[in-house]
């Protein structure tokens, strides 16, 4: 091989997104999270099999509980910033309807949980939600990169985050899972808001939760929070969940022995 050939791979790998991608993966591997690369999953509006860059869980046991939490992720590079527009309210803290969680063969309910999500939950250290993206500088006959990334992680969630864990629910396994879809971003992540003069204020941001909203006659869910991650800031993100995961082992375990 070449240097003029291999150095016009690379740039090949480096455009189409493969090298992001493949960073990616090596961040969860080297994290020790089971991985599963090019995931398949079924798209209930095309009526087709689709693939999903990233399927990652890690799971914890402890006491005969078992918690994971299963990232569902497409990866995004762009030379363009993503800018997330922020709601500083309190919806932050609503994320009833807006979770994936499954609870299998444990006397608890979801409610049991929420306080953990609403607090250690990226919006909840963010304090502040998003509500849409604008990717700067795109022009405008272009297709938004982000709403096709963001209706392809939901659609691979619904799939994805019910079927692999059924096998759980028929051999008594104890078991919570917390499926998350995230957006890992090979670019720039850019936060905006109003200030108290109605001034807009623009910030760097390593991540953001963005509510995200879906339907359709396959689709009745409606109601999604969606993680954007930079690929710079991923192991940092997945750290954050594995703390979420033991505080929620560690809720279930109480509840249990309460009961």
């Amino acid at each position: 091989m070449t240097p003029e050939f291999k150095s016009k791979i690379l740039n090949d790998l480096n455009k189409s997104g493969f090298h992001s991608e493949m960073k990616a993966i090596q961040i969860f591997q080297q994290a020790e999270w089971i991985c599963n690369v090019s995931a398949g999953y079924f798209d209930k509006d095309e009526e087709k099999s689709r693939e999903i860059d990233v399927s990652a869980y890690r799971g914890i046991v402890e006491n005969q509980i078992t918690c994971f939490i299963h990232i569902i992720a497409d990866v995004k590079k762009s030379d363009k910033p993503w800018l997330v527009f922020k709601n500083n309210g309190p919806w932050y803290q609503t994320i009833e309807s807006k979770t994936i969680l499954n609870i299998l063969n444990l006397k608890l309910i979801a409610n049991d949980l929420w306080p953990i999500l609403s607090t250690e939950a990226i919006s909840g250290k963010l304090k502040w939600v998003g509500y849409g993206i604008h990717e700067c500088f795109k022009e405008p006959n272009v297709n938004s990169k982000w709403y096709s990334s963001f209706v392809s992680v939901i659609k691979a969630c619904e799939d994805l985050g019910n079927t692999k864990w059924e096998p759980f629910s028929k051999n008594n396994s104890k078991v919570i899972v917390l499926v998350k879809p995230v957006v890992i971003l090979d670019g720039t992540l850019l936060a905006a808001g109003l200030n108290s003069s109605n001034e807009v204020d623009v910030s760097n941001v390593p991540y953001a939760s963005v509510d995200f909203y879906y339907k359709s006659q396959r689709y009745s869910r409606e109601d999604y929070r969606i993680d954007v991650v930079t690929l710079d800031r991923l192991k940092e993100y997945l750290d954050i969940y594995e703390n979420v995961s033991n505080h929620i082992r560690s809720v279930a375990y109480s509840k249990i022995n309460q009961a």
